[in-house]
């Protein structure tokens, strides 16, 4: 299972890290991907900033699973 955690607006990755651990206690065996492909630019349009997203977890895929 990949869970992917993503930021919103003005956030950045270091907003999911405590996320990240609560549910990695619920699912220890899960493969997590905190996304930071829009942190330089959170206020951009929300269809460039879903392709960014959707671009991170493809290369996520392909290299580690």
């Amino acid at each position: 299972m990949l869970v992917v955690l993503c930021h919103g607006f003005q956030g950045s990755s270091y907003d999911m890290y405590l996320i990240k651990r609560w549910i990695m206690r619920q699912i220890p065996d899960a493969y997590f991907l905190i996304a930071k492909s829009n942190e330089d630019n959170t206020e951009g349009d929300i269809r460039i900033m879903g392709k960014k997203v959707a671009e991170e977890i493809e290369n996520y895929i392909s290299n580690y699973m």
